[in-house]
């Protein structure tokens, strides 16, 4: 695929320019930058969107994070960022690393999840529901190199943590509790690399946790080892109850839920909206 993003603080383009697929952003960022940052920043989120609205889909992801950031952890400091995009070198899809401390990939995927699935019929909601290209927005806990070696070292600090190896006697019975009964399974996807193959990233995830207490559960896990592997590099998430948030899915979540009444008048106010915006207004807009 030709590159689909670059590095962008924000939304850009317009409408026309977001039907042409392949249109590049300018200043484009490779995939293998993700892992090679000076500020050791390497979270974030991978969006998957229609393959033909590329420059839409990627916009939509970074309007749909920045409204829930803005709902969760409140607005962005004056001339600052949240989130940048990178060429993930595959179609369809686009790494996004968080540049701001504050925002947690997973805590803000599952609250998006949660809005959508049961809380109230808003504003967000309709947000949602009118993207036209987007389709995932799955949280990144570390994106790393593609490759076992670094794999291994990169994920082994997050699984030890999530999964505790079994504690010794002379430690808390509380802990001891926490780390019985997690079970787990590894849901690993490879996009267009030759590095590391499906069977090696898992093989190598799963070695890292520690078994026993832990147990292998291919039907109901408690926490699914989320792994994509897309050209050099590789991405993967922790996430509790990963089938309850039909794998981070908008649509899927969001379902019918917004009834057309609702989104007939979100999208006439908008017109409307835009027939008064002046040349600055637009040029304020894009640059957000």
């Amino acid at each position: 695929m030709k590159r689909s993003g670059g590095e962008s603080g924000g939304g850009g383009g317009g409408r026309k320019r977001g039907r042409r697929a392949g249109f590049k952003f300018s200043h484009a960022v490779k995939h293998s930058k993700l892992f090679n940052n000076a500020d050791g920043a390497t979270r974030g989120f991978l969006a998957t969107f229609e393959t033909r609205l590329v420059t839409l889909g990627i916009t939509e992801a970074l309007t749909v994070l920045s409204h829930f950031a803005d709902r969760l952890y409140g607005p962005v400091a004056e001339g600052g960022k949240r989130f940048c995009v990178y060429d993930a070198g595959v179609s369809g899809l686009a790494a996004i690393r968080v540049v701001d401390d504050a925002v947690q990939p997973l805590q803000l995927a599952t609250f998006i999840a949660e809005h959508l699935t049961a809380g109230p019929v808003d504003e967000s909601c309709v947000l949602v529901a009118r993207t036209k290209s987007l389709q995932r927005l799955a949280p990144v806990q570390l994106f790393c190199a593609a490759s076992t070696e670094t794999l291994r070292a990169a994920a082994k600090p997050l699984i030890e943590r999530i999964f505790p190896p079994q504690q010794p006697e002379a430690e808390a019975e509380a802990e001891a509790a926490e780390a019985e009964g997690m079970t787990f399974a590894v849901d690993a996807n490879t996009r267009g690399s030759q590095r590391l193959t499906r069977e090696d990233a898992i093989t190598t995830v799963a070695e890292l946790v520690a078994s026993p207490p832990h147990k292998v559960d291919l039907k109901k896990p408690r926490v699914t080892i989320v792994l994509d592997v897309f050209k050099s590099a590789c991405a993967l998430c922790c996430v509790p109850n990963y089938a309850q948030y039909r794998r981070f899915n908008l649509r899927a979540l969001l379902r019918d839920r917004v009834p057309k009444e609702m989104l007939r008048k979100q999208k006439k106010e908008k017109r409307q909206e835009e027939k008064t915006q002046t040349p600055k207004d637009q040029e304020a807009h894009d640059k957000n």
